[in-house]
This record gives structure tokens, C-alpha cells and sequence, in this order.
């Protein structure tokens, strides 16, 4: 059996020593192996454009999209996130103020156990929740082109802007040993993650990034998975071709490597 323990903050070597000695009198010492699976992600196919309806008793519809990145790379995870960087303000005045169509919008990054990915999220009291995801797509397939044309200058805002939130100074102990906790977790017992996203978000150009839009979000073999909550007015669904269920995703998926 092994044992792996994280102590830090205002506690000594030796200190640590000790406590980890009283741990494996407990805990290990007596101990009878049980083999815990590590968490694992599923991964959407290249072309997958999935739909899920589900009922909710509420309102207003919602959508979230989702569109799941290639791989665990640290690029992909820099790319995702300086698009969300570059994709939140438009995306909430396309749909919020210019549309108004509902006041919870938003884009973000959206990381799973290191799988990279983006998300869309709209609630609206107006429109049903297919008016969403074709007005979300919309705004999607246009954007590229500001992208493209984006300036050296106006990416390098957007890095330093999203690299001051990488490298965000905890406030709380429990967040520092989460942060820990999560690279032990993924074997790095480097503890420096963070500075390598950073590094690769140093590293994209607009050529890179629109590339990087082109395969996530426009390519024919992008991977997609919306999720609408279609409210009491009902509407159309978001899934005209039928409604993927999470059972059939997990029976009809692989894995990500762990």
C-alpha cells in the first residue's frame, strides 16, 4: 500500500516527518489494499454533435455548449483558455445587449480533470432554448474573422490578462493545497503546471489561435455537446434528430488516457 500525504505552510520538515510516521502506524501499518479507479473523462468522437433535452421545472429555457478540446496538452489548455479570454465580452454583448435575449451569458474555459474545453452558456425568458444554441452558433461561426484580423498588440492585452488570472496569488491556504493536491494528482511533483500554461499562453500567435478556433469550434470534425433546458414555454428541441442520454455516452465512449 502507498501512501502519499501533503503537508505545507507553517510546519517544519521535521514536523512533517513525524506526522507522516504517526500516519503509517494507523492508517497503513494495519491497512488492506483497496484499488480506487482513477476519475476519467469521456471522449467525444471528431465530428460528434450531440444534443441532450432535459425537463426542468422552471420558466425560462437554458443551453450550455460545450466543445470539448483534442487532448490533455498544455497548448490546447493555453489555447482554450486565452479563446474564452478573447470570446467572453463579445459573446455577452452579442447575446445580452445587443439581443437581449436573457441576463445569465457567458463564455468560459471549461477544464475537466485536465481535459481542455469551452463553454456557452444562455438562460432566457423570451426565447426557446433551439433559438439559443442557432444563436450562439451564429455567433460562433462569424467570429472568426475577428480573430484573424486581431492585432499583435490587442493578443498580447488578452495574454497578460489571463496570465495575471493563472498566476493569481491564492488567498486561502485550502486553495494553495488544492492547487498541490491536483499536482500530485497528475504526477507533477514539479509543482509548476502553472508556469508552463503560462508559457504557452506566451507562446500563441493569432496564427496559431485562429487555427486553434478553426479546429474547436468551426472544423466539420469539432467535438459538441449541448445540453437545453426548454422551460415551460416549451419549443422546439434542441436535439430535432433525437436526444443523446448520458448512459448511452458512457457506453458508447471511450476514455481520455489517464
Amino acid at each position: 500500500m502507498n501512501v502519499v500525504a501533503l503537508a505545507h505552510g507553517n510546519i517544519s520538515a521535521l514536523q512533517a516527518e513525524a506526522l507522516s510516521d504517526r500516519v503509517y502506524e494507523a492508517l497503513v501499518a494495519p491497512a488492506s489494499v483497496v484499488e480506487v479507479p482513477r476519475g476519467r473523462v469521456r471522449r467525444l468522437r471528431r465530428g460528434d454533435r450531440l444534443a441532450m433535452d432535459i425537463t426542468v421545472d422552471h420558466p425560462e429555457s437554458a443551453v450550455v455548449m460545450y466543445l470539448q478540446g483534442a487532448d490533455k496538452a498544455i497548448a490546447t489548455r493555453a489555447h482554450t483558455g486565452l479563446l474564452a479570454q478573447v470570446l467572453s465580452s463579445p459573446f455577452f454583448d452579442r447575446l445580452r445587449t445587443e439581443r437581449k435575449l436573457g441576463y445569465v451569458v457567458f463564455a468560459s474555459a471549461y477544464q475537466v480533470l485536465d481535459t481542455a474545453g469551452l463553454v456557452f452558456v444562455a438562460q432566457s425568458p423570451i426565447a426557446p432554448s433551439a433559438k439559443l444554441v442557432s444563436e450562439i452558433r451564429e455567433f460562433l461561426d462569424g467570429y472568426i474573422v475577428a480573430i484573424e484580423k486581431m492585432s499583435v498588440a490587442e493578443l498580447d492585452d488578452h495574454k497578460r490578462a489571463l496570465i495575471a488570472r493563472v498566476m493569481e496569488e491564492e488567498r486561502q491556504l485550502s486553495e494553495r493545497t488544492n492547487r498541490y493536491w491536483n499536482e500530485i494528482d497528475r504526477g507533477n511533483l514539479q509543482f509548476d503546471t502553472r508556469e508552463k500554461v503560462v508559457q504557452a499562453i506566451r507562446d500563441t500567435s493569432v496564427a496559431s489561435l485562429g487555427r486553434f478556433y478553426r479546429q474547436l469550434i468551426l472544423d466539420g470534425a469539432h467535438r459538441q455537446l449541448v445540453v437545453g433546458a426548454r422551460g415551460e414555454k416549451r419549443g422546439p428541441s434542441v436535439a430535432p434528430e433525437g436526444s443523446v442520454t448520458a448512459e448511452a455516452l458512457r457506453e458508447s465512449r471511450s476514455l481520455f488516457p489517464g
